[in-house]
């Protein structure tokens, strides 16, 4: 031990041991260690082969978890491989399995999925139109279920109102034979009726079409109960018409079915309409028939008995052909003035004018062919006219006479109802009132009473409401000394605010101002 400070290595008793030694600079003492080296070597190699197990360990499960997974993750793929095998184009699959590269495939099998998607998803569209027609005709012709509003919001036919109502439009007119082999088509029709209802109904109601067959043409409106205090649908029925008559080629009548609450019972309302088409014949083609008209006709009879016809054949055998116009026209009255006649009823009732004009004929010993420049069969004729005003003529021809109006008698029915509102109004226009409280009182439906305020007056329900309540208003500021408060609440108003607001806004000045002048 020369050196201050050294290693040696030392076998003592047949075993290694590590010598260190370092002198102190300071004391003269030297530290000796002495480390048995087998025991650290034990120990290390302890460590050392418990750390291969362990490594070993990992590597075998690394091994079976890849294992697992490469099969869970190939299992699926060779499904969907099999199903491109079976149901559709393979090539991109089978040049991406050239490669015998994994992740090639892999993408392939998603190249193909995704173009697949997009296939159905095009398919979809293109069938969407489809889809929406069969889901109106289903909802016209009562075949929904609980889940058909669900199913209409996925082809893009929202529903979000409760009340439904149905129009059908027939155009009408012979086809010609070189023609009938083609399937007449609406789409044009269709497309313009679309955007006529989306510029005239807004946002106030949803409108949808159905192109049902050659001649007719559906469509159902959804809508709140509001809706039918406003004149939207008079302006959208009278753009429809103008339309109609633009085109000009073929003649059209258009059925209004009542509104009713409810998906489920948006059928009821096509049978209304249908049942409205059959009424062409009281109003002619080319008009807009609702189904309270219809509903007029209950209770109604032929007003045409014996004694009349007796008159009727003497005075068209005296010659007097003023007298015959002017019987002919009574007879026309009872029978259209107030009740409409069902079809059936109509024709019964000019077969027997017919019968009449034959009858005559004979009484007066002379046949068609001395009387008319042709021979006429007059049922036949008759039967050929479609509406009333035709078969009138036609009548009124055959009795040596002139036409007769036939639009008055409608004119006439509607200022009667007119005329009972002004006097339910007289009684309680200082009360809360509503479209369907009046529509109740003249056993009318709010949307066709709607139609008759706008038809006679120009107004919708609350503008002729208003002013009827101002006109009153009016005379109560010139002849009483009431104050602005009492007015508005003896007129029918909650406030004297919301009275002057509306009383400045249909005569541009204030009640007080008004008082004034």
């Amino acid at each position: 031990m020369t050196q201050k400070q050294d290693t040696v290595e030392l076998m003592a008793g047949g075993k290694p041991f590590t010598i260190q030694y370092i002198q102190s600079q300071n004391l003269q003492w030297k530290y000796i260690s002495v480390i048995p080296t087998e025991y650290i070597k034990e120990s290390v190699n302890q460590i050392r082969n418990v750390t291969l197990l362990v490594v070993s360990i990992s590597i075998i499960l690394s091994i079976i978890l890849t294992i697992y997974i490469v099969n869970g993750l190939y299992r699926p793929m060779n499904k969907i491989l099999s199903y491109i095998n079976i149901i559709g184009d393979r090539k991109t699959i089978e040049n991406k399995k050239k490669n015998r590269n994994e992740f090639a495939l892999i993408n392939g099998i998603i190249d193909y999925v995704y173009k697949e998607n997009q296939t159905l998803q095009d398919n979809y569209e293109k069938s969407r139109p489809m889809l929406q027609d069969k889901f109106i005709y289903d909802i016209i012709n009562g075949q929904i279920d609980s889940d058909s509003e669900k199913l209409g919001l996925e082809i893009g036919i929202e529903l979000p109102f409760p009340f439904y109502q149905v129009i059908v439009y027939v155009i009408d007119g012979e086809i010609p034979g070189s023609l009938k082999k083609y399937k007449i088509s609406h789409e044009e029709d269709v497309v313009k009726m679309r955007e006529i209802a989306e510029l005239t109904l807004g946002e106030q109601c949803k409108c949808y079409f159905l192109a049902k067959d050659e001649q007719t043409i559906v469509s159902v409106l959804n809508a709140p109960e509001s809706f039918y205090e406003l004149s939207g649908m008079n302006e959208y029925l009278a753009k429809v018409q103008e339309y109609f008559m633009n085109k000009g080629d073929l003649p059209y009548v258009i059925g209004v079915g009542n509104s009713y609450k409810g998906i489920r019972n948006c059928y009821r309302s096509f049978i209304d309409a249908l049942e409205t088409i059959k009424y062409q014949i009281v109003k002619g083609q080319n008009s807009v028939i609702y189904i309270d008209e219809v509903k007029n006709t209950n209770g109604a009879v032929i007003s045409y008995p014996l004694e009349k016809e007796t008159q009727l054949i003497m005075i068209t055998k005296s010659g007097n052909s003023e007298n015959v116009v002017k019987m002919l026209e009574d007879i026309f009255y009872e029978n259209f003035s107030e009740d409409v006649l069902s079809p059936e009823m109509i024709d019964n009732l000019f077969h027997a004018l017919a019968g009449t004009a034959v009858r005559t004929i004979f009484e007066m010993r002379l046949t068609n062919e001395q009387i008319f420049t042709d021979k006429q069969d007059i049922y036949k004729e008759l039967d050929q006219r479609k509406s009333i005003s035709e078969k009138k003529q036609y009548v009124i021809w055959i009795f040596k006479t002139i036409a007769l109006f036939a639009a008055d008698n409608k004119r006439g029915q509607q200022n009667y109802v007119l005329e009972k509102i002004d006097r339910y109004l007289e009684e309680n226009y200082n009360k809360e009132i509503s479209l369907d409280t009046v529509a109740a009182v003249v056993n009318l439906s709010a949307s066709y009473l709607s139609f008759v305020f706008k038809e006679n007056s120009g107004l919708n329900f609350v503008d002729y409401v208003n002013q009827f309540r101002l006109r009153k208003a009016k005379e109560l500021l010139e002849n009483t000394s009431y104050n602005i408060s009492q007015i508005a609440e003896l007129v029918g108003y909650s406030s004297a605010n919301s009275f002057s607001k509306v009383f400045k806004k249909y005569n541009g000045i204030s009640p007080a101002q008004y008082r004034k002048i």
